[in-house]
């Protein structure tokens, strides 16, 4: 074969190659950077996550990831805790459930529990909601232990907002003492992720009594923002309260 031809078959061969690569699905798909759900994981790599966004304007799933993993709820559980004193005592002042809400008071939310008959709560907001996975603790009385899923708090959200006492719930929600009752910064997560934005928020927090240890720390965070996007940040192992933030910031939508 002559040597100047030799070009042209080496040419049509890799065309040959890289058609073929493509029919088989082999050739390599860059990866968006833009990914919410792998910018994400990529903010706290070494935690065990459950995050959805759904947005109310299009009735839809932005961004999830697993979803219905469960982890213990924490101080999450309060907000449903609020519910469903309001649903059975539509009369109830607030004053106590405000308390409860925005400063994350234990000591409201262990009368209401008791007063609520402890795991009937999650019994009947399960039923009245549909929620799967959420269930009652393992020990009695320690309503921080009870499951949730991401998946399951877009569910408690939804309904939410379709009950009367919504604006009461998201009044005290939408102000929450910078610190808890513990001393806890609660502004991590979507309070810090969206800045200068509206929200409503309940967050989480404790270690998980199992397994103590740096790495098992449950941080959630979870509410609405621009009155449009429920967001769900639920982590476990997540080293720094600032990587929630990041999470949240690589999930929420911007502004459109």
């Amino acid at each position: 074969m002559p040597p100047a031809q030799r070009p042209t078959v080496w040419l049509t061969g890799m065309l040959v190659a890289c058609v073929i690569m493509i029919g088989l699905n082999l050739w390599p798909r860059p990866v968006s950077a833009a990914d919410p759900g792998l910018l994400a994981k990529a903010a706290a790599p070494q935690a065990k996550l459950g995050v959805a966004v759904y947005d109310l304007h299009e009735q839809a799933m932005l961004t999830t990831i697993n979803p219905d993993m469960v982890f213990d709820a924490q101080s999450v559980l309060k907000l449903l805790i609020a519910m469903d004193r309001l649903e059975q005592n539509p009369d109830d002042d607030g004053a106590g459930i405000a308390r409860m809400l925005s400063r994350s008071d234990d000591d409201v939310a262990n009368e209401l529990w008791f007063v609520g008959g402890q795991d009937e709560i999650l019994r009947r907001m399960a039923g009245r909601i549909g929620l799967r996975e959420s269930t009652g603790p393992d020990r009695s009385g320690f309503w921080g232990d009870s499951d949730t899923t991401a998946a399951d708090q877009v569910r408690i959200y939804r309904y939410l907002l379709s009950r009367p006492y919504a604006g009461q719930l998201l009044a005290a929600m939408a102000h929450p003492s910078r610190a808890g009752l513990d001393g806890t910064d609660q502004y991590f997560g979507i309070p810090d992720a969206a800045a200068g934005r509206l929200w409503a928020v309940k967050q989480g927090w404790a270690d998980d009594f199992r397994q103590p240890g740096p790495d098992t720390d449950y941080r959630h965070s979870t509410g609405i923002v621009d009155d449009r996007y429920i967001v769900i940040v639920l982590s476990k192992g997540t080293r720094d309260p600032r990587q929630v933030t990041e999470v949240a910031k690589a999930v929420i939508p911007a502004v459109t």
